[in-house]
């Protein structure tokens, strides 16, 4: 079997990894494998937020120019578009971009910018980015199943099944970063609030996770299977990240539906979470009732149906540095992503 970590990012190991010599891992997953030369890639969430009934038409406006303008760039972007509503009701409209090097760049520095800058384009709704560089040492993603996502379907190429699955600790040890550092979080949140926008700076080594399912491509039993005991501990747990994450380590939870093409929701779903560090997501992975539901399901699920499963399942993981971070938030609500968080680090404790 493969290693998860490309021979072009292997260091001499100074941290201990958790897997056994005897492990001999049971599961078909496989990792993205960018060109050697690649440097970093871009995954940016940008969205929008409203409170009460049917979107206004300056909202809806604003989302087509949005959309317009990163297909203007002739497909150099892997676009998902999703919605989910968050604890205090707002609905949201989520766009997942994915690109390799400068291009996300290049295009917030002409026109993206816009998306935060202009305070009077949708005053009703609540607009944010939240875009993060990591280097490729700073991330690691695993899929199984017939259709890719994400970080996979970005890099277009995948290796073999990889030896580093199956055991807790995985997540880290793919992570070219953790043979020579514990990635602790260094440094503390830092807000600048300028009229209705907050840009927000975050301490280095955050842990951004993505999680993703989707079930289109299955039968009408294995579909049927998959919404009658996956999806409620799924929705279950991410309910409970979402009541109870920073008791936790976690900082943002969001549960999202993704639309297809003709803008209806599709058979296909994706948890993203922000954690303090990476050891609180493991230590949730880990223990935690919530997530362990879920994962057995998806073994479950994986016993009954065998060679025949079409369910694609698939996790990310991006630990960036703080300067790989920008976060920014126009009229959203202090409960959206990371401003709870940084909020709370930025204002002076009550007497």
């Amino acid at each position: 079997m493969e290693s998860a970590i490309p021979e072009h990012l292997r260091r001499t190991r100074t941290r201990q990894t958790r897997i056994s010599s005897s492990h001999r891992p049971l599961g078909r997953g496989v990792v993205p494998r960018f060109d050697d030369a690649q440097t970093h890639v871009c995954t940016a969430y940008l969205g929008i937020q409203h409170r009460h009934g049917a979107w206004p038409q300056a909202a809806d406006e604003a989302w087509r120019w949005l959309l317009d303008s990163l297909r203007a760039d002739g497909g150099a972007f892997t676009i998902d578009s999703a919605v989910f509503v968050d604890r205090t009701g707002h609905g949201h409209r989520l766009l997942a971009c994915y690109s390799a090097g400068e291009v996300f760049d290049r295009w917030w520095r002409r026109t993206g910018h816009r998306w935060t800058a202009d305070a009077h384009s949708t005053p009703q709704v609540g607009r944010f980015a939240e875009i993060f560089r990591p280097t490729m040492d700073r991330l690691e993603a695993i899929a199984e199943g017939a259709v890719w996502h994400g970080l996979t379907r970005l890099a277009g190429r995948v290796s073999g099944p990889v030896q580093e699955q199956g055991y807790w600790g995985a997540m880290r040890d793919r992570l070219a970063l953790s043979q020579t550092d514990a990635m602790a979080p260094e440094g503390e949140f830092k807000c600048w609030v300028e009229g209705s926008l907050i840009r927000v700076r975050p301490p280095s080594n955050l842990c951004l996770m993505r999680t993703g399912q989707d079930w289109s491509q299955g039968g009408a039993q294995e579909r049927q299977s998959y919404l009658a005991h996956i999806e409620p501990t799924m929705k279950a747990s991410m309910d409970l990240l979402d009541a109870s994450g920073p008791n936790l380590g976690c900082l943002c939870n969001r549960y999202a539906w993704v639309l297809g093409e003709e803008g209806r929701t599709r058979s296909e779903t994706f948890g993203m979470s922000v954690w303090r560090s990476l050891e609180h997501l493991e230590r949730w992975a880990e223990v935690h009732y919530s997530h362990l539901a879920s994962y057995l399901g998806a073994v479950r699920h994986a016993q009954q149906f065998g060679d025949d499963a079409a369910f694609s399942r698939y996790h990310e993981v991006i630990v960036p540095a703080a300067d790989q971070v920008t976060l920014e938030y126009r009229n959203c609500h202090e409960e959206t992503g990371l401003l709870p968080a940084a909020l709370a680090g930025s204002r002076p404790p009550a007497e």
